[in-house]
């Protein structure tokens, strides 16, 4: 949508501002993103459900939050014994900078899929 893609782009204004190298994780929305990143969230799964019908005030909340609920569902597949998670795309700055918009045209094939360790994020990184 429209209003993600200027906040893509500013975000890549701000960072050539500076010299920070941080790590970018780049959230899937409603296009599916070509996920190098999941992360288990059965643990938040019921906030992240009422936030979604809260934050859709206008239109059918209950099928926008049915709809998260499924991608979330459906890309548990990446997380061993898990019921839902999120995927997301992370890349070094410089990989985002050359980037013109967010990876979405790759689907996730269960063939190709990495282990859980190498999606999820290393517990001593800062």
């Amino acid at each position: 949508n429209a209003e993600h893609e200027k906040a893509f782009k500013s975000f890549q204004t701000a960072l050539q501002a500076t010299t920070l190298q941080p790590e970018v994780w780049l959230y899937e929305l409603k296009v599916p993103l070509m996920a190098n990143r999941v992360m288990p969230i059965d643990g938040s799964v019921l906030l992240k459900k009422r936030a979604i019908i809260e934050l859709h005030k206008g239109g059918d909340k209950k099928s926008t939050a049915k709809k998260a609920m499924a991608r979330s569902r459906k890309r548990s597949f990446l997380c061993d014994g898990m019921d839902f998670a999120e995927a997301f795309y992370c890349c070094t700055r410089t990989e985002f900078l050359s980037l013109e918009t967010a990876p979405t045209d790759a689907p996730i094939e269960p063939s190709a899929t990495p282990t859980t360790a190498e999606l999820l994020p290393s517990e001593n990184k800062a």
